[in-house]
């Protein structure tokens, strides 16, 4: 049966009443086909010539006419020549639409592994066989998603004997297969919005699987964390199950399993007797985030109430014992996308990768930061009460936080003692005389009375403005701070707060809720009480300042915080950068001075 030329059409019904559309990644159809290799010469021909393509595309529902033939399925020759004939006829079917061309991409990729176990080869993109299996497994995996033949952890393949089952198995995956919905092929493109793209030749294609949260009443407390929609990079491999490549007697071939594979944690690949380096692309889905997400932070400002979904404390991967939280933190009139360069730099570092994980913070930046420093504090003592209870894990006491602008200000707030400090900056009275309810006085205590955070014991401030900008006081920053609408219920409660207590307040706070811009003028008193605040003697803080543009007044700054304001005496180090504030954090400077302190963190 092996050796008959053709496709049985009676087999070919069996296999149709077996075959389950249902993918494993939830993905049906792929919108963009791969396209094979530019190297390869392998020219495809029209070959097709009976109805068993018609009767493939009725069960898989394709919308595309498809031309009546029988396909021939070669048995003499080398894997070498067995891995050109089928990639041929797999090209010629996925052009013609016809769901039979998965077998002839596994087919391929299967021969080819073989030739290259055979020759011993110790190169990856420099020989023929290695573009045949890369093309052929690119090929099987999209083809694969598009026909439906993932279901359950297993890739469906025909054979003229009959159906057979392929397993999908993980290494160094941080989620298990069965949570992405959508798995897709990798493809740096030809203008990417990442400054520096991080694709590397190796064993094995490149893919992006998308992680979607589904929230429900079942879900496991930290799933609040993740972003609704996230894209990782993974490295397919079709391989056989067997390191050594031996089969069974019963075999002709080995049994192979397609496997997915983390590129941040594993680097190589052992074939025969060689180590070879894996294929990846760790910019992709940054890349994808960068397209797919378009930047709004401006309905943020304007209207603080307004949080979506992603707001708040949100991890890049699950919590891994052992490995370090970097909280990465944005600044006025921004959002988390400014550190996708940062992180896609860190990404290529080994260091990091084994000794780190990503977490990041979003927040409406129209909110005063008191505000959402609050949040912050909240929400990072609800996540180690989640993943760490008992706190048991001395990685999680030496998080690190990385603020950019006012970000910087959010993340001192987290390690500073506040005393009264901040509550004598707008009150005249003392806290405990305030008549208020209860709900009132403990809103304003959560924001105005906090301690350092113990879990924390570094700071890295980027462009900060400690002592405040002088655009809040000019005319761009009083309209800007105009436009802040707060939510009602939190201006009512302002305004019943003042009725009440008519002589206990003064500055901005007396006449309105302070926005963000409010707080970061220089002659605030809410800003300079902050700036004089004690930091924990257990934290490090360190200070990068940009100065790449000047300002007006001809002072050294990056256009919108001088060198004077960005600086703070408790810093323990300081770096000045050749770079304009909103650019600072996609300089290479930085991401060195960064690396820096983060490998002097582990020491």
């Amino acid at each position: 049966m092996a050796d008959d030329p053709t496709y049985s059409t009676r087999a070919t019904v069996i296999v149709l009443l077996n075959l389950v559309t249902v993918g494993l990644l939830g993905c049906r159809t792929c919108d963009k086909r791969y396209s094979p290799d530019p190297c390869r010469t392998i020219q495809s021909q029209a070959i097709l010539n009976s109805a068993s393509g018609a009767q493939w595309a009725q069960v898989f529902g394709s919308d595309k006419p498809i031309q009546t033939s029988e396909v021939p399925w070669p048995s003499q020759g080398s894997h070498q020549t067995l891995a050109s004939k089928f990639l041929e006829f797999a090209d010629t079917l996925s052009a013609a639409n016809d769901p039979r061309c998965p077998d002839y991409y596994f087919q391929a990729a299967l021969h080819s592994w073989q030739a290259i176990s055979a020759q011993a080869q110790d190169t990856i993109v420099a020989t023929y066989d290695w573009r045949t299996y890369h093309a052929s497994l690119a090929g099987l995996v999209t083809e694969s998603i598009r026909f439906g033949r993932l279901d359950q952890g297993r890739l469906r393949i025909y054979r003229p004997y009959g159906p057979e089952e392929i397993d999908v198995i993980e290494n160094g995956l941080l989620w298990p297969t069965d949570q992405f919905s959508e798995l897709r092929i990798a493809k740096a493109p030809k203008h990417h919005k990442l400054k520096n793209y991080y694709c590397e030749p190796g064993i094995g294609v490149p893919v992006v699987a998308t992680r979607a949260s589904i929230h429900t009443a079942n879900d496991d407390p930290a799933e609040r964390f993740f972003p609704s929609r996230l894209p990782v990079a993974l490295t397919a491999l079709l391989r056989p199950r067997n390191p050594d490549g031996e089969c069974r007697s019963d075999q002709l071939y080995p049994e192979f399993v397609l496997e997915l594979v983390n590129p941040l944690r594993i680097e190589s690949y052992q074939v025969g007797q060689q180590p070879l380096k894996l294929a990846s692309d760790i910019s992709a889905p940054l890349e994808e985030i960068l397209n797919s997400n378009p930047s709004n932070p401006l309905s943020g400002f304007v209207l603080p109430g307004a949080e979506t979904q992603d707001d708040g404390l949100k991890w890049l991967e699950p919590y891994q014992p052992g490995k370090i939280p970097v909280v990465f933190i944005h600044g006025l009139l921004s959002d988390p996308t400014t550190w996708l360069e940062m992180v896609n730099y860190l990404r290529t570092q080994n260091w990091f990768n084994q000794k780190y994980q990503v977490w990041g913070f979003s927040y409406a930046t129209g909110s005063p930061f008191v505000t959402s420093a609050y949040r912050l504090r909240h929400q990072l003592l609800e996540a180690l009460s989640i993943i760490e209870p008992h706190f048991r894990d001395p990685a999680l006491g030496q998080m690190v936080l990385i603020g950019h602008s006012m970000g910087g200000l959010v993340a001192k707030l987290q390690v500073a003692e506040s005393g009264n400090a901040i509550w004598n900056s707008i009150s005249r009275v003392p806290f405990d005389s305030i008549q208020a309810s209860e709900e009132v006085k403990q809103q304003l205590s959560q924001r105005l009375f906090f301690a350092p955070q113990p879990h924390i014991s570094r700071v890295i401030y980027i462009a900060t403005p400690h002592a405040g900008s002088s655009l809040a006081i000019r005319g761009i920053g009083r309209i800007s701070s105009a436009l802040v609408r707060p939510e009602d219920e939190n201006r009512a409660l302002h305004e019943q707060l003042i009725k009440d207590n008519p002589d206990a307040f003064f500055g901005t706070f007396r006449n309105r809720i302070p926005t963000s811009i409010d707080l970061l003028d220089p002659d605030d008193a809410t800003l300079q009480a902050i700036y004089g605040l004690p930091v924990s003697g257990s934290v490090e803080q360190h200070n990068i300042l940009g100065t790449g543009n000047r300002l007006w007044t001809w002072r050294q700054s990056d256009g919108v915080v001088t060198i004077n304001s960005a600086g703070h005496p408790d810093c323990i180090t300081e770096t000045h950068i050749a770079a304009p504030h909103t650019e600072i954090t996609k300089d290479e400077a930085t991401f060195a001075e960064v690396a820096r302190i983060l490998k002097l963190h582990l020491n």
